[in-house]
């Protein structure tokens, strides 16, 4: 992300300035950004001298004070790019005399908060299905920005993933007051119902990810065999004074199939336990700047989980009155960088596939992990399982498919290969 603090004493809509970059040595630029697209980011859409490259959009009007302005950098397809530069392009047309625009404090640095989406559906109501599918695209185009927590509703007839776990989902639903589904919080405080535009989307959550987190949260988890060892550290980044903070613990289970009656469906990071209890461990009020404190929990397995390996540990601090997440991390290890495709081969024994790239747009290319016999194919299949696409690899171990045609969401790729398959995930976007 980019950083800077402005002050803005100029003429409201007929002055303005702008912030561009080029990638051609200054012959081109670029404007970064748009109207409200993160912090502060711009307030005028119609600015009459049109500063810069011919922009319309830009600071504008009048604060007389400094203001601290953020935006997302990766929207602007930068990663990668050697040799980039920035201006700040001031222009008025002299009308009215004032002081001017400023800026300092300039700082090009990543993102180091994720938001937490706590997500309350219920499979018995194909509305719920949907939002569903919205969060799982959220979190899988912006797997550094959010995780989720799926929490299957109490506000239903008979929900399995409910029945296994009541007393962690009516903590948070009590909390939060929910009172019908789909409802989606994000970071505590910025809440969406689904109705009519009320929706969440990643545009909304890079805007609360540029916020600087108040704690950094190192996790370490461990199997124990029966169970989890979960070691905890927070560090205070800020000055906090007087709040009433808590420390939660989610044992949350990735990939969980489940036939309600209506056919095979797929539930993500669904909540199996709270540790050590749904109603989280009171944490100091009060914290300076680099105090530290650690924190151990176990966890053992519940006989209603259907894969321990699937499992991942979310921890969050929430101030228990304003309801604000200050930070979230994951155990998921998925998170991590990729390895070359050369050090992904030599160390792949098993059926496998590389998948980029992932998410995608109009198309994506298969990369197998040994030659595919001539019975072997390749299929893509939408959330409900039905296919919606079948390729031949044709003895290739580097396989193109369309996706231009596909409907925006989460998809499966199928690998079969001398009767053994591998299953992985694929987001389209549009």
């Amino acid at each position: 992300m980019i950083s800077l603090s402005t002050f803005r004493r100029i003429d409201n809509v007929r002055d303005g300035a702008v912030m561009e970059y080029s990638t051609d040595d200054g012959n081109t630029w670029k404007i970064i950004g748009a109207v409200n697209g993160g912090i502060n980011w711009y307030n005028g859409s119609n600015i009459t001298v049109r500063p810069g490259s011919d922009q319309v959009h830009g600071w504008t009007d009048t604060t007389q004070n400094w203001v601290v302005s953020r935006y997302d950098l990766d929207q602007e397809g930068l990663l990668g790019e050697k040799n980039v530069r920035f201006r700040i392009a001031f222009e008025s047309d002299g009308a009215i005399s004032y002081d001017g625009f400023a800026f300092d404090n300039i700082q090009i640095r990543n993102r180091t908060r994720r938001v937490l989406m706590e997500h309350f559906s219920n499979y018995e109501s194909p509305a719920s299905y949907t939002s569903d599918a919205t969060i799982d695209l959220i979190r899988e185009t912006k797997p550094q920005d959010a995780i989720d927590i799926l929490y299957e509703s109490s506000l239903s007839v008979d929900n399995y993933f409910y029945n296994k776990y009541s007393l962690g989902v009516n903590a948070r639903e009590a909390y939060y007051n929910i009172t019908s589904v789909p409802y989606t919080y994000f970071d505590g405080l910025y809440s969406y119902n689904y109705q009519g535009d009320n929706k969440p989307n990643d545009v909304a959550l890079i805007s609360k990810a540029l916020i600087d987190p108040a704690f950094q949260i190192d996790l370490t988890v461990e199997g124990t065999g029966n169970g989890l060892a979960i070691n905890t550290q927070l560090t205070a980044l800020e000055e906090i004074t007087n709040r009433q903070l808590q420390l939660f613990t989610a044992i949350v289970e990735k990939d969980v199939s489940y036939n309600p009656g209506t056919g095979m469906l797929t539930f993500q990071n669904v909540l199996r336990r709270f540790v050590p209890s749904p109603s989280g461990e009171y944490i100091n009020k009060s914290w300076s700047i680099g105090d530290d404190k650690e924190y151990n929990y176990t966890y053992t397995l519940n006989s209603y989980i259907e894969n321990p390996a699937n499992l991942i540990v979310v921890t969050f601090v929430q101030d228990e009155l304003t309801k604000e997440i200050l930070q979230t991390v994951t155990s998921d290890t998925t998170l991590n960088p990729a390895v070359s495709i050369q050090d992904w081969f030599a160390n792949t024994k098993n059926l496998d596939m590389l998948i980029f790239p992932n998410p995608t747009h109009s198309e994506a290319y298969l990369v197998l992990s040994e030659t595919p016999t001539n019975n072997s194919f390749v299929e893509i299949l939408n959330q409900q399982g039905k296919v919606v696409q079948r390729v031949n690899p044709l003895s290739e171990q580097q396989v193109k498919i369309e996706t231009q045609s596909l409907v925006q969401g989460i998809y499966f790729v199928r690998w079969v290969n001398n009767d053994r398959q591998v299953v992985k995930k694929l987001v389209v976007v549009h």
